[in-house]
């Protein structure tokens, strides 16, 4: 068997790139209001969003969750008006009401928001939230492959809860120093960039197999009572069209089809042999060093 260990970057984002919108909002909290449309014109250059979207976006920060999509998912119990709304903190719509009375949805999601600060910043409130890497390390192991997370270790978690707010990168060029050791490699254009786009990887998928996930949709084995299936099939054809405003709520729509395409595989999926591993097949051994 061979053995390779994999290290991802997940977790940076929580420890060191704030998002812009965090110092806004720090601004606004004081008062500031001048310096907060200050800040928010010169980030909404480099995110390539407005500036009043930027200090929208600050100034949901500064209210509970529950009420920060809106009056009217509110009055609606939390549930989004429709799929081109959907954010990660309102209810699916194509859950039906019964459902989401019966097993509490809203107040189940509004449990799962990060407890984030007043403006967003990481907190150690926030670290049982993303403690544990069962998934990343089980998935691949089978076949000698251990995925870790070097940002998650607790000494750099300790040093990014260490720092001050006012230490934060500036308004500028997107990963200069990555961009300084690329420029004769890549494009002028990619190297100049002033946001990060994902060139439709988030819909691309749903184009290319929407019709097999429609049958799926159409034909999973759910009891009745549970989902809209003609919703969850008018929000995937609007996915494939990138009919979409927040990418949060298409990762939603990943895990109801997800589920779905699990459950319409699941008999056949229990007959096949799971491979397995021994740890010390994939674990360092000082012994077999030469």
């Amino acid at each position: 068997v061979s053995r390779h260990q994999v290290m991802d970057g997940n977790g940076a984002d929580h420890l060191f790139a704030y998002p812009s919108y965090s110092f806004i909002a720090e601004r606004l909290a004081t008062g500031q209001v001048r310096q907060a449309w200050h800040l928010a014109n010169q980030y909404s250059y480099m995110s390539s969003q407005s500036a009043w979207r930027m200090m929208t976006e600050a100034f949901k920060q500064l209210v509970p969750h529950s009420v920060r999509d809106g009056i009217g998912p509110l009055l609606r119990g939390g549930r989004a008006a429709s799929f081109e709304t959907l954010t990660e903190r309102s209810i699916p719509p194509w859950f039906t009401d019964d459902f989401l009375r019966r097993y509490g949805l809203r107040r189940r999601i509004l449990e799962h928001q990060y407890p984030m600060s007043r403006s967003g910043f990481i907190n150690a409130e926030v670290l049982p939230f993303v403690a544990g890497d069962w998934l990343n390390w089980y998935t691949a192991l089978p076949y000698g492959v251990t995925i870790t997370r070097p940002y998650f270790d607790p000494r750099l978690v300790t040093l990014g809860l260490a720092l001050p707010v006012w230490l934060h990168s500036q308004p500028g060029r997107m990963k200069p120093v990555l961009a300084a050791a690329l420029h004769d490699v890549l494009p002028e254009k990619i190297i100049t960039r002033s946001r990060k786009a994902h060139f439709g990887i988030f819909m691309n998928g749903m184009t290319r197999h929407q019709a097999a996930l429609e049958t799926i949709i159409e034909k999973a084995p759910i009891p009745d009572g549970i989902l809209h299936r003609e919703i969850l099939l008018d929000a995937l054809a609007k996915t494939a069209l990138g009919i979409y405003d927040h990418i949060l709520g298409v990762g939603r729509l990943r895990m109801a089809l997800g589920y779905l395409h699990w459950l319409s595989r699941r008999d056949a999926w229990q007959k096949l042999t799971v491979p397995t591993i021994t740890l010390q097949e994939v674990c360092h051994d000082e012994r077999s060093t030469p």
